[in-house]
Formats: structure tokens, sequence, C-alpha cells
């Protein structure tokens, strides 16, 4: 029943700090990367890649294995769902969006002089259908944040895959990639892959992040300009 005192930084000051520390993994990664050689950097790329891979079949196997399969790791989790070494769908998609990237970059030292090498072609294939599989992985986690950023991920990496082969990415190029972004991503949105699990529920409304939106929207609002703190949400 005590009074609260000013709270003029986080209106959860406990749970602020704990989000504040909960950073300093991904900080010590990036000062880590930040500092490697370049040959570390070049081993990191495949290992980068070949960790996701290990999980999108991980995954697939936990899909086919059915709901209470043992490959699952935690006990409160998405069961049913390809959700790899993690307990949520949407935490898979995004490592694997983020393998998307990486596997595009493999192909950076088969693009010469404009165009691609003779004898890299059968390269160019493989790595094509890398992407294809990490891409078709992102689709099977169903998530549907990670559906949507599919697209607009894709549309980056075929930039920078256009970028390496000739030093530039031409205006047409980056209007194509952009009208391709906007038929995408409401054409996933609209897809049964993106449906599938909110429609299987009994109470579509509470399966769903729309009512999440809502409340948190208005939170926001009633907290502007500089919010109720990090970790309050």
């Amino acid at each position: 029943g005590a009074e609260l005192p000013w709270l003029p930084l986080s209106l959860t000051p406990d749970a602020t700090i704990r989000a504040m520390v909960s950073l300093l993994p991904g900080l010590a990664v990036l000062a880590l990367v930040a500092a490697a050689t370049d040959r570390s950097r070049h081993l990191f790329l495949p290992l980068i890649v070949g960790f996701a891979f290990v999980a999108l079949l991980l995954g697939l196997t936990q899909k086919a294995s059915g709901a209470k399969s043992a490959l699952y790791f935690y006990s409160i989790t998405n069961w049913g769902h390809t959700v790899g070494f993690f307990a949520n769908p949407n935490h898979q998609a995004t490592l694997l969006l983020m393998t998307l990237p990486f596997v595009a970059a493999l192909a950076t030292p088969l693009l010469r002089a404009g165009r691609i090498r003779q004898d890299a072609i059968p390269k160019i294939v493989v790595i094509g259908t890398l992407f294809a599989m990490v891409a078709g992985g992102v689709m099977m986690t169903g998530s549907r944040a990670g559906i949507a950023i599919l697209p607009i991920m894709t549309a980056f990496c075929v930039l920078m895959v256009r970028k390496d082969l000739t030093g530039n990415v031409p205006k047409l190029w980056i209007g194509g990639v952009g009208l391709f972004m906007l038929a995408a991503i409401p054409a996933g949105g609209f897809s049964g892959v993106v449906s599938r699990d909110a429609l299987a529920t009994a109470n579509v409304a509470a399966s769903t992040r729309e009512a999440i939106w809502g409340s948190s929207w208005k939170h926001a609002v009633e907290h502007l300009p500089i919010g109720s703190g990090l970790g309050s949400f």
C-alpha cells in the first residue's frame, strides 16, 4: 500500500536492469565478430549455414515425429511445430531468415567481372538450392512474421548478389524487387500456410497477435513520448 517513488527512467526498474543485462551476450558476440580476422570470418560463414541446416533438419524431424516427440527440448514449447533448438517457431524462423544472406554470400567468390564463371555454374545451382531449402524452412515454421519478412529478405539478397556480379545495382532492378515485395507480402498473408494454425484453434482471436497489438498500442500511446522503460512490456 506504500506510494510509489518517482520513476523517471522506468516503471519497472528491476525488469529494466534484467533486460539490460540480457543484452550482454549479443553485445559480446558483436564485439568478438568485429575483432575477428578475415580468416576467422570466412570460417564463420559456413559454420552459420551448417548450424542453420542442422536446426532446419531437426525442425522437420520434430514435425514428422508428432506433437509429443522426444526431440522437443523444452516442456513449455510449441508442440507439433518446427522449433529446432528453440521453444518457439518464431525464433526458428528468425535463425533461418538471418542465414539467408550468408547462403547468398557463398556465391560471391563465384562472380567475377560481371558474369558467372562457367566452371562455377554447378556450385551456383547448389547454392540456389540451399537458399530455397532455407526459405522453405521459414515457411514450414508457420511463423506469420517470419513468412512476411521472407520476401523482404529474399529481395535484399537478390540485390546483394546483383551488386557482387556487376559492382552496381540498376534502378530497374531496385524497382522490380520493390514490386516483388509488394506482391509477395500480401500473397503470403492470404496463403494457407499463414492462416492454418490460427484457423485450427477454437478461439482464433486469442491465438493471434492482433489482440496483443491492440493492447500494446493502447499502452504505448498512454506512455508517450518516452515509454514505460526497457523490460516493462
